[in-house]
């Protein structure tokens, strides 16, 4: 099992693909981007708890900030 500073990268990426589709916008039924965001979340929250809890945000903020420094 990875620790939790590996699923990093993967975590940028489908975060960043659902901002290229405006997913966050939409239901996970309507866009397959969220859906597998969200599925990704849910499982570190699970296996991670608190601890991915607290660093969800950082990473948020680090995908953000590669997202619009692209543009």
């Amino acid at each position: 099992m990875k620790n939790l500073s590996e699923c990093k990268e993967y975590y940028k990426d489908l975060y960043m693909d659902c901002l290229e589709n405006d997913s966050f916008e939409k239901s996970i039924f309507e866009s397959t981007e969220k859906a597998r965001y969200e599925t990704f979340c849910e499982t570190l929250k699970f296996i991670y708890c608190a601890d991915f809890e607290n660093i969800m945000s950082n990473w948020s903020n680090d995908a953000l900030k590669e997202f619009y420094s692209r543009k």
